[in-house]
């Protein structure tokens, strides 16, 4: 009797444990990883959103302080929410469980599972303001002006409506819903809801509709071109997957307005670029996405620049852009995409303004700069293209860093690298990083793409076959 009695006051102790998990958290961010993951299932049924990521990925790192501003703002705010974070690095079984393979990924899991994946702005304000719509089922009533701020369509509703609620991670990351300021709310119906957009449109929703109706609503609103949709998540990855594809973008910087005669003009002119000119027209938002403000970089776009108009296209692995210079009209909008068709538009090469502090021993390059670096009669130039969100190319930097330390003696000798993050090279369409390039010294530019082994001694060798006398130069 008395060892099932300590058995089973030991089966209680462990549920107890089980209900009330000690897990290690960062900045009131959970830390989970295969053991754990089971547990936090079951502590935070209402809602566990997993942040999923990689030490060497940038655009990681560069999300962690809005997430960080996020986890803490919904504790503060007693969110039904957990923010929790897995290391694919060190939880690779964990990760590929989940099906995670792209770098930062946000799953929110209730009740044990995989609810949807979060493709939303990865700002702290969308993101709060996101678990509070999906989680918590609070809706903010915005003022008029700040209805179209960060995407170019909205749902509005007088009361929280489930069709509305239950409908809405489907569309999370190219429409937002918010209860109607006055001026909307007289052309809602009884628990019901409308669609807007900046250029006017008005779609009724019905308190009968269901979930699926009124996502196949909204699809319809974008499909049809009845508004015109951000570059989301799902664009980007079908503009990836796609072996040719064009976009023509609206740059929606700080200087934005939706009553701007700019908006309302390219907005009328939607249809024309899909239909006449297989242009597929998108806002990029500038001001508020980290895939926004990625796609507007390339295109020289800040945050605070003027509104602009910009063409991409992908042919393969090869990117062309063109960029709009004019005053934003129809009649202008309309001669940029002719001149685009027939091929009399000039493409748009970025140049950084000032490079990066150089490394020691390391030339950095400017797309204004390149040419005349590498094009000098006495100089072997060896380049290193990179992004600096790229892994390899993180991982690459120290052994180039020893690379031109070895070469430091010799004169001849050019070890550099170009940020293509900020810049472009006429003549190189590259898609692919880190790509490394030789050009020999001579009157003329030669160049050979070296596709062997990226180690110090393979590299090193690489040189002193090309360059001849430079062996007895080096400083081994």
């Amino acid at each position: 009797m008395k060892t099932m009695l300590k058995l089973a006051l030991f089966y209680l102790a462990c549920i107890t444990a089980i209900n009330a998990y000690s897990y290690a958290e960062d900045n009131n961010i959970i830390n989970l990883g295969k053991p754990t993951f089971g547990f936090a299932y079951d502590e935070f049924p209402n809602g566990l959103l997993v942040y999923y990521y990689e030490p060497f990925c940038f655009l990681c790192r560069k999300m962690w302080p809005e997430l960080v501003e996020t986890a803490t703002t919904l504790r503060q705010q007693n969110s039904k929410i957990r923010v929790a974070k897995v290391e694919c690095h060190d939880e690779i079984k964990l990760c590929d469980e989940k099906g995670v393979t792209t770098f930062p990924t946000l799953i929110l899991y209730r009740k044990g599972k995989p609810e949807f994946e979060y493709r939303g702005p990865r700002t702290s304000e969308a993101m709060i303001a996101w678990a509070k719509k999906v989680v918590d089922n609070i809706f903010t009533t915005p003022a008029e002006d700040d209805i179209f701020r960060m995407f170019s369509t909205a749902i509005l509703m007088n009361s929280n409506i489930s069709p509305v609620q239950d409908a809405y991670p489907a569309f999370l990351d190219s429409i937002d819903i918010h209860i109607a300021p006055p001026k909307y709310a007289s052309q809602i119906p009884p628990n019901g809801a409308l669609i807007v957009s900046q250029n006017g449109l008005n779609e009724v929703i019905s308190a009968t509709d269901s979930a699926l109706t009124v996502i196949q609503k909204v699809e319809r609103v974008f499909n049809e071109l009845k508004a015109v949709p951000n570059f989301n998540a799902d664009l980007s990855a079908k503009f990836q997957k796609k072996e040719f594809e064009k976009y023509i973008f609206f740059f929606r910087t700080t200087k934005f307005n939706p009553n701007s005669p700019a908006i309302k003009a390219f907005d009328e002119m939607a249809l024309t670029f899909r239909d006449k000119y297989q242009l597929n027209p998108a806002y990029v938002n500038v001001k508020d996405d980290i895939l926004g403000k990625t796609i507007g970089k390339l295109f020289g776009v800040d945050v605070d620049h003027e509104m602009t108009v910009g063409i991409l296209e992908k042919n393969g692995t090869i990117f062309r852009k063109y960029k709009f210079n004019q005053e934003i009209n129809k009649n202008n909008l309309q001669a940029f995409a002719n001149g685009y068709i027939s091929s009399k538009l000039s493409r748009y090469y970025m140049s950084a303004v000032t490079p990066k502090k150089a490394k020691p021993y390391i030339k950095e390059l400017t797309g204004a700069t390149f040419w005349d670096a590498v094009g000098e009669e006495k100089i072997n130039a060896f380049v290193l293209f990179y992004f600096p969100w790229c892994e390899w190319c993180v991982k690459l930097e120290p052994t180039w860093e020893a690379l031109a330390y070895r070469m430091r003696h010799n004169k001849n000798v050019l070890i550099a690298r170009i940020d293509m993050s900020d810049n472009d090279v006429e003549g190189f369409d590259i898609s692919e990083f880190p790509v490394l390039i030789f050009f020999p010294a001579g009157k003329e530019v030669k160049y050979e793409v070296y596709v062997g082994q990226r180690n110090i001694k393979d590299l090193q060798n690489f040189l002193i076959e090309k360059i001849p006398g430079l062996e007895r130069d080096l400083d081994l």
